[in-house]
């Protein structure tokens, strides 16, 4: 007999899978993507899943592209904010170098020294500040306005007694006739800074008698009196030019101004009444009570039976 032959495999049918084997195993195929081989569309949970995928991947990309705006959009704030506090800080440089830089100015020009600009600025806003707040505190407007009259008064009267040298003048002319073997350079000084010695102790120890503070008290009064006038002489013995005159007027004024603002105050008081009830909202606690009221009464009422 021949030998057998082997038997050839069977064709494959209609019905059956051409992705097997004869043997009834598998070859491993591309992941079905769309419709699979069979014709048929994929089931609704991978279709929920492919849209949720590609609805992630959207979301992603606008936060992606938001950040990268806001962003830039930070820096650029950024950029304004650094631009716009260095303009603030030199417009409020600006704003303190102008009047220190004219009171300066005006007293090296006007009086020959900035040292007056820096006491008349530093007096003025001293002055204003104290003017402003005992306004706004309601301090009667005739006192402040009495307070102002007497600085300008007497800023006047200074200025024009030192400008026009008056106290040397008069020192100059007592000491040539109580000691005129005196050396005229320096006579003045000693004359002014004796007669007014004496005359502040005498009036200290008068003020301590009067007031009936005691034996003590004038001796004090006395003394202190004494190293008062003794300044003061010493002052007015000087000789001054007709700038330097109306620079210390008006510094007199000045100092005055607030002087006579504190006076007023001690004086009239500040009505601590007055701005308790205008710092009080009296109508409004008012009728928040008789809402209350109104409130309380109708829950006591009650419903009617």
């Amino acid at each position: 007999m021949p030998p057998s032959q082997p038997a050839a495999p069977d064709a494959a049918g209609p019905g059956d899978d051409p992705g097997s084997t004869p043997a009834g195993g598998s070859t491993p195929g591309p992941a079905p993507s769309g419709p699979t081989a069979s014709g048929r569309a994929p089931g609704l949970r991978a279709q929920f899943a492919a849209t949720r995928a590609a609805v992630i991947r959207l979301i992603q990309a606008h936060v992606e592209l938001a950040r990268a705006e806001f962003s830039e959009i930070a820096d650029e704030v950024k950029r304004i904010a650094i631009g716009s506090g260095i303009a603030f800080g030199m417009l409020l440089f600006v704003a303190m170098l102008l009047p220190v830089g004219i009171t300066l100015f005006l007293g090296e020009w006007l009086w020959g020294s900035m040292g007056w600009g820096v006491l008349h600025g530093t007096e003025l806003a001293i002055a204003v500040g104290l003017t402003a707040v005992l306004a706004a505190l309601r301090l009667p407007g005739r006192s402040i306005g009495r307070a102002i009259l007497v600085a300008v008064i007497a800023g006047v009267v200074v200025a024009i007694v030192f400008g026009l040298n008056l106290p040397h003048e008069a020192w100059v002319n007592l000491a040539a006739t109580v000691a005129p073997a005196m050396n005229p350079g320096y006579s003045p000084l000693v004359v002014a800074a004796f007669v007014t010695a004496a005359m502040f102790a005498i009036l200290g120890f008068l003020i301590a008698l009067l007031k009936r503070w005691g034996v003590g008290a004038a001796i004090r009064g006395f003394i202190l009196g004494a190293v008062i006038g003794l300044f003061v002489g010493a002052f007015t013995a000087i000789s001054f030019s007709v700038h330097v005159g109306i620079a210390f007027g008006i510094a007199i004024g000045l100092a005055l101004w607030s002087v006579g603002l504190g006076v007023a105050v001690a004086r009239n008081g500040i009505d601590m009444e007055d701005l308790k009830k205008r710092m009080t909202p009296d109508q409004t606690i008012e009728t928040t009570k008789e809402t209350l009221e109104w409130v309380r009464k109708l829950t006591q009422r009650g419903p009617k039976s």
